[in-house]
């Protein structure tokens, strides 16, 4: 794929899997830069439609949220408010973890883990992964001279409204940054339906965002490359591919909008 706005050449290694971030056996990571090209190409959407920055993004399959944290790292100026749910709830957990890490004390606590690490275990990639946290350190430092991203992950079951109502949200849903599943490694996990539920768990999701979202959100859906991503309450407005990922950016569909 040809990226339209994440061009710069940056290293992305802080960002990587295994290094600062939290991690789970068998959870996959969104990779960095392709995080940011998509969340680019949304904010650039939002802007062309006359709505400003900074975003409320939100991701009701968020796992453990290091593309989530990795775009406001990356976006400060951009983002408000991040928001995240999984179903699982050790999942969520750990995305708190990772969204912690948007603060100076969540980074200096995980900056004391990796350094007991390197005590205890004399590890190089320990001591890279703490070298790694540093420069994120610096970065956060820079960016809270501006503002603080206020950040929430909680346990929610995305073919449902989420519970948004509690205070984790003060402004609208601006984007909504979804990496469905696909694949061996990851699968849709939800309650039992019942008999004779529609057995669709992506058309659900975004049945369940539709009675939440503003008209202006626009939504952006990785998915497999033979996964087709498509909604009668939305429109297609762009399309990329990124090796064996398939990237849809969605906005309510104008007949389906308020007013």
């Amino acid at each position: 794929m040809r990226y339209q706005f994440a061009t710069e050449e940056l290293d992305y290694a802080p960002f990587a899997g295994g290094q600062v971030f939290y991690g789970l056996p068998g959870q996959a990571a969104f990779p960095a830069r392709l995080a940011s090209e998509v969340f680019l190409r949304c904010a650039d959407r939002l802007a062309q439609d006359g709505v400003a920055g900074p975003y409320v993004v939100y991701d009701p399959l968020c796992g453990l949220a290091a593309h989530l944290a990795t775009i406001a790292l990356l976006h400060w100026p951009l983002v408000d408010t991040i928001l995240g749910s999984d179903i699982e709830a050790g999942v969520a957990a750990v995305a708190r973890r990772n969204l912690s890490l948007l603060t100076l004390a969540g980074m200096e606590r995980r900056m004391a883990q990796l350094a007991e690490m390197i005590a205890s275990y004399g590890k190089e990639s320990h001591r890279l992964s703490l070298a790694h946290a540093e420069q994120l350190r610096d970065r956060l430092r820079a960016h809270l001279q501006s503002h603080e991203v206020r950040a929430h992950a909680f346990c929610a079951d995305a073919t449902q409204p989420p519970p948004l109502g509690s205070g984790s949200l003060q402004r609208p849903i601006d984007i909504v940054f979804a990496d469905i599943p696909y694949g061996r490694r990851s699968t849709w996990r939800l309650p039992e339906a019942a008999p004779g539920a529609e057995n669709d768990p992506l058309r659900q999701m975004l049945d369940a965002l539709r009675g939440i979202l503003p008209a202006h959100a626009v939504v952006a859906i990785a998915s497999g490359n033979r996964q087709k991503v498509s909604h009668e309450k939305y429109e297609r407005f762009s399309q990329l591919r990124a090796g064996k990922r398939r990237i849809t950016l969605l906005r309510p569909a104008a007949k389906a909008r308020p007013g």
